[in-house]
């Protein structure tokens, strides 16, 4: 699956995707951009819940789709001008010449923690329970 469930957790708005296997080959290449050097296994998890609060300013960040020949997809902070990959990692604006950054500084979307209950088929958001398992 590629697309994205939208949801509210604590009253904002949240991401929850699963990346097909293309989509986390995407994402891997893609490591070389991220700003903050969070690099991501295409073998590793494919499921990403993120925070739709742009971590600047408080907009709400939205979907920018692929563009053939150039840009794999991912997300625009418009109030901010700084573009996302599909796992919430900002990227350099070199990707996208007319949107340019801003700060020095460039925080990732934030990526929510979460556990999967296997027994119960539920995805528990915001805390870690040793009791459920992996």
């Amino acid at each position: 699956m590629d697309g994205f469930l939208l949801m509210k957790y604590r009253a904002k708005p949240i991401l929850l995707s699963k990346a097909s296997t293309d989509r986390m080959k995407q994402l891997a290449a893609m490591n070389h951009l991220a700003i903050n050097g969070q690099h991501i296994n295409a073998d590793g998890s494919n499921v990403f819940i993120l925070s739709q609060v742009s971590p600047h300013l408080g907009c709400t960040v939205e979907e920018l789709p692929p563009i053939p020949g150039g840009w794999s997809g991912g997300f625009l902070d418009a109030c901010f001008g700084l573009l996302f990959d599909y796992a919430g990692r900002a990227l350099d604006s070199a990707l996208h010449p007319e949107i340019t950054s801003r700060v020095a500084s460039h925080p990732d979307m934030v990526l929510l923690e979460y556990q999967y209950d296997q027994s119960t088929g539920e995805i528990i958001i915001g805390r870690v329970d040793s009791s459920v398992p992996d």
